[in-house]
């Protein structure tokens, strides 16, 4: 996948910021993930609900077995490969793409669809429509902050849960890990909100 940006990056038409990798404001980035993982989580609540079925599977099934090597490289994949390449294709260049072609509503459909239909070698059938709803939910968290940093975290946080609770039976490291950096990202905001009205006092009067 990057390597289709590769020749866009080289002729000097396509930066890093013009793939929305730049940084996010902490506390409205923090409350719009929250957001997008409640709406995405009730969705997916919902649809298992409708199809009256058991969780389908998950690309990490049987990788208990697997070596400790095999592990390592497949939790840091899960964790921060594929959420990093994959927002910066499906959204960073296909979402942007088509939204200045066809609006956001068009364009977050179709980049949704195709990111489900891409997953279709690694999930069920009957699980396809939830990784679109993750897709619809990514491309809206794109919109609304300018910047891929919130959807590369809430599709970190999804991947490394279900690789979480598939090798140990439950999501304790990463809910933690995520809370510490979700409560890091809201202190560092207010620190420097007060930082800049220290500095606006500061400021001699005129």
């Amino acid at each position: 996948m990057l390597c289709a940006l590769i020749p866009l990056y080289r002729s000097g038409r396509l930066s890093a910021r013009d793939l929305g990798l730049r940084g996010a404001p902490g506390a409205r980035a923090v409350g719009l993930c929250l957001l997008a993982l409640a709406a995405y989580f009730a969705f997916a609540d919902l649809y298992l609900n409708a199809l009256a079925r058991p969780r389908t599977s998950n690309p990490f099934a049987g990788i208990a077995d697997r070596s400790t090597l095999v592990i390592i490289v497949t939790g840091f994949t899960a964790a921060v490969g594929a959420p990093v390449v994959e927002e910066i294709f499906f959204r960073g260049l296909l979402y942007r793409s088509l939204r200045n072609r066809l609006g956001t509503l068009s364009a977050t459909s179709a980049a949704a669809v195709l990111f489900g239909l891409v997953h279709g070698t690694q999930y069920p059938l009957a699980a396809l429509p939830g990784v679109a709803c993750f897709g619809v939910v990514a491309c809206l968290l794109y919109q609304r902050t300018g910047s891929l940093v919130p959807g590369i975290a809430i599709h970190s946080f999804v991947d490394a849960s279900a690789f979480e609770e598939t090798l140990t039976g439950h999501i304790t490291v990463t809910f933690y890990a995520y809370l510490l950096l979700a409560l890091g990202l809201l202190a560092g905001a207010v620190i420097r909100a007060r930082g800049r009205r220290v500095a606006r006092r500061a400021l001699p009067v005129s």
